[in-house]
């Protein structure tokens, strides 16, 4: 009966707190093309090998730390944070780490579900580098983990202020407001998102489910509109106002 919408999933798992990180890390080796292709393919598996190859054959420890450093976060885009934790523990516990690394370390921990030493982490991070957005940003996703929605809209706040993408701010304070059910106030956020066409699936997933909890159904048709059917619209606006929002990390 349904079409397949890829963007409809993101709402059939438990709903995402949007998170990015940066790498800093800059590629002069001759493997550059390869790696280049690699990441535009998506291609984590291969990128795992070539870092690996990398490592063995760093020829200092700036390069192994930089080796370490990209393989942690090919794991962690592959959903394994702990291979991630078992690369970069020998940087961090030989105090080498940067801002960069600790920040890692804390979203590795944050997909483990152990808040506690990812906000360890985090405020590592923090206390060497405390102008970095993508840190406020993961400072702003653990304190929502634990419940601390105040602590993580400011933390979010913060990251905006230090110019954070906006349309990841929006998302992310939207998806504070669908858990305080403030469903209007996420409406208000990320539609004018969704109207610049600026919205991912992450966004539309989110602004879908506040449309439904606030009852707004000529809303939602119209950002359903690629629906075949009323049925289908009526179907899954019954199935989408059943869900419960919980915050995890993203990609």
């Amino acid at each position: 009966m349904f079409k397949t919408y890829s963007w409809i999933v993101v709402l059939l798992v438990p709903l995402m707190i949007q998170g990015c990180t940066t790498t800093g890390q800059v590629v002069t080796d001759i493997d550059a093309p390869n790696e280049a292709l690699l990441q535009a393919a998506g291609n984590h598996a291969g990128l795992i090998e070539l870092y690996k190859t990398r490592l063995m054959n760093a020829g200092n420890v700036q390069e192994q730390d930089q080796c370490r450093y990209q393989l942690g976060q090919a794991y962690l885009a592959m959903s394994d944070p702990e291979s991630t934790l078992f690369y970069i523990k020998p940087v961090t516990d030989e105090g080498r780490g940067n801002d960069q690394l600790w920040l890692l370390k804390s979203r590795a921990y944050l997909a483990l579900d152990q808040p506690d030493k990812s906000l360890y982490c985090a405020e590592t991070a923090l206390a060497i580098k405390n102008n970095n957005p993508y840190v406020h940003n993961q400072l702003g996703q653990v304190y929502a983990r634990v419940g601390d929605y105040a602590g993580s809209r400011a933390a979010f706040t913060e990251a905006r202020v230090l110019m954070l993408d906006d349309v990841i701010v929006k998302n992310n304070l939207a998806m504070l407001d669908i858990l305080e059910s403030d469903y209007d106030s996420a409406v208000r956020r990320l539609m004018p998102v969704y109207n610049a066409g600026q919205a991912d699936d992450t966004v539309k997933a989110n602004l879908v489910l506040a449309l439904v909890r606030s009852g707004r159904y000529d809303e939602f048709v119209s950002v359903m509109q690629s629906a075949e059917t009323e049925e289908e619209r009526v179907v899954l606006f019954s199935i989408l106002a059943a869900l419960e929002p919980v915050i995890r990390n993203r990609e």
